[in-house]
């Protein structure tokens, strides 16, 4: 049983929630679900619909310099905290990479419910392919913009730069729908409240996780279209 129970519950929450069958660590091969390997998934999740796909949860657990510094003025590049981000993903892809030949989705799970400093949103999650950069031509008589603007990436190191780490199929960061903080205790996530998926799928993949494996109302999807990044509701069609 790995430490962070908190995020293992979250995600277990989430996979519920939708009327998901999964089996937890030691079940996955005392059941002989798949062979073992030398590492070890978190889940083996099946949906409704008989897709089926691996996950390694990943959490943050030390505060960022956002909190440990004293001084109230600062200059901090956002790479700084992006450099966590990218470590927990090639962790978690480790994990997951002696399944990559199963024919199965391989997902990584990011939970940040101790509110570290660092946020998980489109931009933090889109950087994981590379910092991005945009190109478009010019009309070098009328200096006017000819063409609508190609959005790339730069190999800078990052988890999937450059198709990079294809077996993994998306990354899911999981988020509740509400907390129950308040003045007095800290929210310890004992109880249950709706949960909600964030993935930005690897447009390389080469088993990509189907967007019908979350499409509830407060489920968000990123993905890779016609050169750009584009964001969908999980009821949108896609």
């Amino acid at each position: 049983m790995k430490s962070d129970v908190i995020s293992l519950r979250r995600f277990e929450w989430l996979i519920r929630q939708r009327g998901y069958h999964y089996e937890y660590e030691e079940d996955i091969f005392k059941n002989k679900i798949i062979p073992k390997c030398n590492k070890t998934p978190d889940f083996y999740v099946q949906s409704i619909d008989n897709l089926a796909f691996l996950v390694e949860v990943e959490s943050f657990e030390k505060k960022t310099v956002l909190h440990t510094k004293k001084s109230h003025v600062m200059s901090l590049s956002h790479m700084v905290l992006q450099k966590r981000i990218n470590r927990a993903v090639r962790n978690a892809a480790d994990q997951l990479k002696p399944y990559a030949d199963l024919g199965l989705s391989l997902v990584i799970v990011l939970d940040n419910h101790r509110q570290v400093g660092l946020s998980l949103e489109y931009r933090e999650l889109v950087s994981l392919f590379g910092e991005q950069y945009f190109t478009f031509k010019i009309d070098s008589v009328t200096g006017n913009q000819v063409d609508q603007p190609v959005f790339e990436h730069q190999d800078d190191g990052s988890p999937f730069a450059s198709g990079e780490r294809s077996y993994i199929s998306a990354v899911l960061v999981n988020e509740p729908g509400c907390r129950f903080d308040n003045f007095k205790t800290e929210d310890d996530f004992t109880i249950e409240r709706p949960m909600r998926a964030r993935i930005i799928h690897h447009p390389g993949a080469a088993i990509p996780l189907a967007f019908s494996a979350f499409q509830t109302t407060v489920d968000e999807h990123i993905v890779y279209r016609d050169k750009h990044w584009q964001k969908f509701g999980g009821t949108e069609r896609i």
